[in-house]
């Protein structure tokens, strides 16, 4: 937006238009700020890298020749394209403005490397160590363990990984999955493999090939690390034979209420759909795609003003029942009979008012930690839990005071997961990356009448149904766990189950604990509905 309002004032400004080349690559590359279903699907956002290319030219027409952004941007956009021809020349051209950058010259080393370009990249990457020889960042030896692994260099390769090594990096642990079956290390790679998916969850053998396709590395390499990566264990949805027809799970768009709506449909079977809490979207249930739908039908959407559709909030939720009847409307519209439910915090609040009000809807619901003080019979007792557990939230309104919405939505975070403050700074970026891109919805909805749920009461509990777990965390604080123990005391034959050794965070720090919990539930209820058909 700000590169529109320069370009705006200026279109002859070479530099906006070489940083617009730079935002055009970044989002083919990674969909940041694009709306789903091109977010996630590189496919969809193939154009980006025609308007790289554009916004390249454009700047470089309007340069003197003396701008090194211009040719920042243009090296992206051809990078991009994996124009190998125009990639060499505009990094060349970049280097003869500015020959004595490291870091400049480690990226456009890794790149041609990337590219094919092993000798050409690896003479620019030496040069930036021989200008920092100390103080050089890990990712520089990206390049060069990819150039020993496109000569078959394995050993070689996986020791440059390995000084590259950085255990927060997902990247990091996929280097070692793919290296480590070729020098005969195989059970070390499932190591890897289950470290990789706890940092970047539902990520498959599929995704990674089209991750490095884009990056462009050859048929070869791809080929090479498919079958390391087999070894090493990663999940896989089909056999990827052909490297040019590689396919993801795309994400899919219906409007449900007269508005868009994102959702991951996956598996076959009876439909569980999985229904996000605040600060959240679709892709907070990322770590139950592979378990729930190789076993089931995985659906997860993103509620109204969620997620990155522009439509979402232009009829915003006037009460806490639009989230109801939406997600009543949602189901109704897979044409796929009544589903399971699993809800998470405020989601689990709408799952438990959809089980109690429309049965015909639900075939069961596992609630975790839905969270309503009108649960809550003795307060006395629960006073000092509550005073201490709400002093918590003291950051995130300052900061919702103070304007800054960043900081309100990692102390939102670090509130409803009783982390210390910094621990957001901490966590894998996938859950950062949701957060940043909810944290306005989930502050414009708690100033709302649409972010309290006055339905939520036992008698209407009293009312479901349907078979019903409810779940919390072992060592989540005694206020919201109490909650979660009145819900199942109010809901007729629920069953009351805990999660050892978690909290509110329990979905994403022990997700097959938790799935199997759910899988478990579900399909003995499926079983004891066809024992009594039968």
């Amino acid at each position: 937006m700000c590169l529109d309002a320069i370009l705006e004032k200026d279109p002859n400004d070479a530099t906006a238009w070489a940083l617009k080349s730079t935002v055009h690559a970044n989002q083919w590359r990674f969909g940041h700020s694009l709306a789903e279903p091109e977010r996630s699907d590189l496919l969809l956002r193939a154009n980006r890298t025609d308007m790289a290319v554009a916004a390249a030219n454009r700047a470089e027409a309007l340069s003197d020749g003396a701008n090194s952004a211009v040719y920042w941007g243009m090296s992206q956009a051809y990078f991009v394209k994996c124009d190998v021809d125009k990639l060499l020349a505009s990094v060349q051209r970049g280097l003869r403005l500015n020959p004595d950058d490291p870091s400049l010259l480690a990226v456009y080393g890794n790149w041609l490397i990337y590219a094919g370009q092993l000798d050409e990249g690896q003479a620019l990457i030496e040069r930036a160590f021989s200008i920092e020889p100390r103080h050089y960042l890990s990712w520089w030896l990206f390049g060069p363990g990819a150039r020993h692994f496109y000569r078959g260099e394995y050993q070689q390769s996986h020791a440059a990984f390995t000084r590259a090594f950085n255990d927060r990096n997902w990247l990091s642990h996929l280097h070692m999955a793919y290296t480590l079956p070729l020098i005969g290390r195989v059970d070390e790679s499932h190591a890897s493999v289950k470290k990789l998916l706890t940092l970047n969850p539902g990520f498959t053998i599929e995704k990674a090939l089209q991750f490095y396709k884009a990056h462009c590395f050859n048929d070869q390499y791809l080929a090479a690390m498919q079958g390391a990566l087999q070894q090493a264990g990663l999940p896989t949805r089909r056999d990827t034979a052909n490297l040019n027809r590689i396919q993801v799970p795309q994400v899919k768009i219906r409007k449900v209420n007269g508005y868009s709506t994102e959702y991951l449909d996956l598996g076959s079977d009876e439909p569980i759909v999985f229904v996000h809490g605040a600060i959240s979207d679709y892709r907070a249930w990322a770590d139950f795609e592979l378990p729930i739908s190789k076993r089931q039908r995985y659906i997860a959407y993103s509620r109204r003003c969620f997620g990155s559709q522009p439509d979402t909030c232009s009829q915003p939720p006037v009460n806490f029942q639009t989230y109801v009847d939406d997600l009543a409307a949602f189901i109704e519209s897979l044409n796929a009979g009544p589903a399971h439910l699993v809800g998470w915090s405020s989601g689990a609040n709408i799952t438990s008012v959809l089980a109690a009000t429309r049965p015909d809807l639900v075939k069961s619901a596992i609630h975790f930690e839905l969270v309503d003080d009108k649960l809550i019979v003795d307060e006395a007792s629960l006073a000092d839990a509550k005073r201490t557990f709400l002093a918590r939230s003291v950051p995130y309104t300052e900061a919702i005071k103070a304007g800054d919405h960043d900081s309100a939505g990692a102390r939102s975070l670090e509130f409803v997961f009783e982390q210390e403050i910094g621990a957001f700074e901490r966590e894998r970026p996938g859950t950062r990356r949701i957060v940043i891109d909810n944290i306005a919805t989930t502050i414009a909805i708690r100033q709302s009448a649409a972010g309290q749920s006055p339905m939520l009461t036992c008698e209407l509990l009293r009312s479901t149904q349907v078979p019903t777990l409810v779940v919390h965390g072992e060592l989540t604080n005694a206020y919201w766990a109490a909650m979660s123990r009145r819900a199942a005391e109010c809901i007729p034959g629920a069953r009351l189950a805990v999660l050892t050794n978690v909290k509110h965070d329990a979905p994403i720090r022990k997700p097959a604990d938790f799935a199997e919990m759910i899988l478990s539930f579900v399909e003995q209820h499926k079983a004891a509905k066809q024992a009594a058909a039968r």
